[in-house]
C-alpha cells in the first residue's frame, strides 16, 4: 500500500516511545497493516496521540497489533532527522489480485524518496 505520508506527517510532531499499529481496508478487506515505532528525543510531545491521528486521518484504523499469517512481505521504512526515528514495518496482504511483486515495487519505490529507507521482505 506504500503508506509514506502517513509517514512524513507524524515525523515533524515526533515524540514519546509507544508503538503504534495502524490497519488499512479495501473494499472493506485489510490490504496492509503498519507497525510504527519512535526512538530519539521526543522533545516532550506525546507521539502516540500523533501517530494514532495521523493513522485515522490517513484511512486507516488504529489497532491492537499487525497480523503476518498471509501476507505478500514486509517493507520496512525508517526516516531520520536529528535525534529522532520513525520506523514501520508495513505488512502488505494479497488482496483482489495484488502479488509480491506488485507489493514488493511498491515498497522499493518509496526507498530515496523524502529521505526514506525502505526494504522488502519476502514472506
Amino acid at each position: 500500500m506504500g503508506r509514506a505520508g502517513l509517514f512524513l506527517l507524524v515525523l515533524p510532531s515526533c515524540g514519546g516511545s509507544d508503538d503504534v499499529s495502524c490497519s488499512y481496508e479495501v473494499s472493506g478487506v485489510e490490504a496492509a497493516c503498519a507497525d510504527y515505532t519512535f526512538s530519539g528525543d521526543s522533545q516532550g510531545q506525546d507521539v502516540t496521540t500523533l501517530e494514532q491521528t495521523a493513522c485515522t486521518s490517513g484511512g486507516g484504523t488504529v489497532v491492537g497489533s499487525c497480523s503476518t499469517a498471509n501476507t505478500l512481505g514486509a517493507c520496512s521504512l525508517s526516516i531520520s532527522t536529528g535525534s529522532a526515528t520513525i520506523s514501520a514495518v508495513e505488512q502488505e496482504y494479497a488482496v483482489g489480485g495484488r502479488t509480491a511483486a506488485e507489493a514488493e515495487a511498491a515498497c522499493t519505490a518509496q526507498n530515496g524518496v523524502n529521505g526514506i529507507t525502505a526494504t522488502w521482505s519476502a514472506h
